[in-house]
């Protein structure tokens, strides 16, 4: 039998494998210099079946991602990849039929994996410093509305972000 809890605890271990990894990738980007159209960095996760990769794109306020045509060579703009891909399957072949029944028949599961994931994530973010960023900072799943807040560390609307 299988719990959102133990769901979500069993995939906080598998991505600590990975933590070292993304904190050096975000340690870079807290030594970028953000071009002037920049108004807010957005970290988003694209999952998959038990894994993910996660990009930051740099935006402006009319949700559209700043490229930076124009940049000065010591300027940054457009996106960023801070992990190609962050495995956190845990589950045996034998334990994968029950565990997707599972999954399907209960809403919960993802809501604790994606919080599990956000939690992670966010560690990850303070120990490279990523409060050093000015810019207000978000990390969000792909097509979902959420998103949280890093440099406050809570859940808004996806849609919040484009009005603070």
């Amino acid at each position: 039998m299988y719990t959102s809890e133990q769901h979500a605890s069993h995939i906080q271990r598998e991505l600590e494998k990975y933590s070292q990894s993304v904190v050096n990738e975000l340690r870079k980007v807290t030594q970028f210099t953000f071009h002037s159209e920049i108004d807010l960095l957005d970290f988003t996760a694209f999952p998959q079946v038990l894994d993910l990769s996660i990009t930051m794109f740099s935006m402006d306020r009319d949700a559209n991602e700043v490229f930076g045509e124009e940049c000065r060579s010591d300027e940054f703009a457009g996106s960023f990849t801070i992990s190609k891909e962050v495995n956190y399957n845990y589950l045996s072949e034998e334990e994968e039929d029950a565990f997707w029944e599972f999954y399907e028949e209960n809403e919960e599961v993802e809501e604790a994996e994606h919080k599990a994931i956000a939690s992670w994530f966010y560690s990850c973010w303070l120990e490279a410093g990523g409060s050093s960023i000015k810019l207000p900072s978000y990390f969000s799943f792909h097509d979902h509305d959420l998103c949280l807040d890093l440099h406050q560390n809570k859940w808004i609307s996806d849609g919040d972000k484009w009005f603070e």
